[in-house]
């Protein structure tokens, strides 16, 4: 999908809007589903989600705008200036992606796809929020699933992404 920074007229606040052009209409539950999973989800560590809407054959998701960037640019830009990110610093973000992890858990979702990309981190706060739950499922019922989610073990999958995350912004060092 493409993510646009947009302003909610109502709120007058900044968000960031997610569209996933030219989707066909099978694939709006899908995207509808995204924006109902992480709406349930209310954490300091997690974006919000405000609406989910569609116009003219467009879906969208207004979500909460993290000014930053996430921890995959941040590894990569480190990497550019063969420099790397500090254990201290990248344990707190891994502290914060677990926590948000673990309020996601605890509405029985599995973000299914934790990766460097999908966390980013504010400017201003240096607080870690996890975004993208594109491939996310509910943990139960398993009859709901898709079929490729089925041979995914759903305890294991969320941690160990989480767990390459850190182990890439610990070891992200230039040769």
């Amino acid at each position: 999908g493409v993510v646009y920074k947009g302003l909610h007229t109502r709120l007058c606040i900044p968000v960031a809007v997610k569209v996933i052009p030219g989707t066909p209409a099978s694939a709006n539950d899908g995207f509808l589903n995204e924006a109902r999973l992480a709406a349930k989800v209310n954490h300091p560590n997690v974006a919000r989600v405000y609406d989910v809407d569609s116009e003219g054959g467009v879906t969208y998701i207004v979500q909460e705008y993290v000014e930053g960037e996430s921890v995959g640019n941040l590894l990569d830009r480190m990497a550019d200036t063969k420099t790397w990110l500090e254990e201290t610093r990248a344990l707190e973000i891994a502290a914060d992606a677990a926590r948000g992890l673990a309020a996601i858990h605890r509405e029985g979702i599995v973000h299914l796809d934790m990766k460097p990309d999908n966390i980013l981190v504010q400017t201003r706060e240096g607080l870690a929020k996890i975004v993208d739950l594109g491939l996310a499922a509910n943990s139960w019922p398993i009859e709901h699933w898709k079929p490729w989610q089925i041979s995914i073990r759903p305890t294991s999958t969320d941690p160990c992404g989480l767990a390459g995350s850190l182990r890439s912004s610990c070891t992200a060092r230039a040769l």
